[in-house]
């Protein structure tokens, strides 16, 4: 049987920013965003002998989903950096000789509020419980009963760390753009755009502040990008492939930024008559000319042109998990 945590390397930080780009609350917004409408995660896991039956893995997922619903915390923004861990490790368990013998679980239980941005546990609570059932899944339906009676402790406990967390974004804005301009000196700049959206609220000064920092990074990215994406268009077109002739021409026109570039796809296109690639360019190039007049344009382009794979649901299973095992407290 695995620990229940260990404390082991972060691993892939690109990785975690890629997961975590996807669902953030837009920087735009330069009002506070009510607590109980932020983002959350409910992760639950269980360390146990054997494979927990998946009809009661599933229920347990949705009696805690439904919890937190009905206590007003939303957990529709299914890949937040806030992530709500429950964790059974199994301490002991005995089955009778007996015909109608019970089946009995020792388990702790652990649960709190994690944040992957910051890298770190809010809060966490942790103890013992013993569960008796007459066969292993009535035993693990008794462990989500006890899920669902600590419930209001549970929300009471992370509306405390919602809290806490609030206030440590609010007065680390500085934090967070230091962070960003050391991964854009490393030339990720995707991944340090992808940070500066990692927190769910800020000031209006911080916000105003990683705006223009934002700003700046994606110029900066753009003009070494653009030049890029043109030449794979061209290639594409050589080579005739009209489905990479679409994709290219989708990527530069999404980033908004290589009016330059588009002109002279747009001509190559017109030349060798690929209709529906032009078709496609003038399209998009009429929704982010509509993206222009939003409060923060840039929140849409970074959500499309970071990198997002076709596997991203089941990394982002892998990586909760993993995370919660480094992080959580022994």
């Amino acid at each position: 049987m695995m620990n229940l945590m260990s404390v082991r390397s972060l691993g892939s930080f690109t990785s975690m920013l890629l997961m975590l780009c996807f669902s953030f609350i837009s920087m735009g917004q330069n009002k506070d965003v009510p607590i109980e409408q932020l983002p959350l995660k409910v992760r639950i896991t269980f360390d146990k002998l054997g494979p927990i039956d998946e009809v009661v893995y599933q229920e347990a997922i949705a009696k805690m989903d439904e919890g937190l619903k009905l206590a007003g915390l939303s957990a529709e923004g299914t890949y937040s950096q806030l992530v709500f861990f429950i964790t059974g490790k199994l301490l002991n368990s005995n089955v009778g000789i007996a015909a109608n013998s019970s089946y009995v679980l020792n388990y702790k239980l652990t649960y709190g509020l994690m944040d992957l941005a910051l890298n770190q546990v809010i809060k966490f609570d942790s103890r013992t419980v013993e569960v008796e059932a007459r066969n292993e899944t009535f035993a693990y339906s008794a462990m989500v009963e006890n899920f669902a009676a600590d419930r209001d402790e549970m929300i009471n406990m992370i509306q405390e760390a919602k809290n806490l967390l609030m206030t440590e974004y609010e007065t680390n804005c500085q934090v967070v753009i230091e962070k960003t301009n050391e991964l854009k000196s490393r030339n990720q700049e995707m991944e340090a755009l992808a940070f500066m959206r990692c927190a769910p609220i800020f000031s209006p000064n911080c916000s105003d502040m990683l705006k223009q920092n934002a700003t700046m990074i994606y110029q900066e990215y753009t003009t070494k990008e653009c030049p890029v994406i043109t030449d794979r268009v061209k290639n594409a077109v050589s080579n005739n492939h009209d489905d990479l002739i679409l994709t290219e021409v989708r990527n530069l026109a999404y980033l908004g930024s290589c009016s330059e570039n588009e002109k002279e796809v747009e001509a190559l296109l017109q030349a060798k008559k690929k209709d529906q690639a032009i078709a496609e360019l003038k399209k998009i190039q009429k929704a982010v000319k509509a993206e222009e007049k939003l409060d923060y344009p840039l929140d849409p382009k970074i959500q499309r042109i970071s990198v997002i794979s076709v596997e991203m649901s089941r990394m982002v299973e892998m990586q909760d998990i993993e995370k919660i095992n480094e992080l959580v407290p022994r």
